[in-house]
């Protein structure tokens, strides 16, 4: 196995999600909330601007389930499509 893939194989299991129709301190909040509900290494945080009211948050699947539901019914938190989602954390 190469060392890149060895590497990738020891990272942390993660997601990320994509919170709509947010102003980024509703994000940040959100983040906040969530993983102080979660243990350490399983907090989430605003991970990517993607346009206005979008923004992407990566982290523990923990800190993004909290994220969920936190966020519902006020907001649309689908899931953000990215295979690099742990490296943007």
């Amino acid at each position: 196995m190469h060392r890149a893939q060895k590497q990738l194989a020891e990272l942390p299991v993660c997601r990320r999600l994509s919170p709509t129709r947010c102003r980024r301190a509703q994000v940040a909040e959100l983040c906040e909330k969530a993983s102080a509900q979660v243990g350490p290494g399983e907090g989430v945080r605003i991970a990517n601007f993607l346009c206005p009211g979008n923004y992407a948050v990566s982290g523990g699947v923990k800190g993004c389930e909290a994220v969920e539901s936190i966020a519902k019914p006020e907001f649309k938190v689908p899931p953000a499509r990215s295979q690099h989602a742990v490296l943007a954390a």
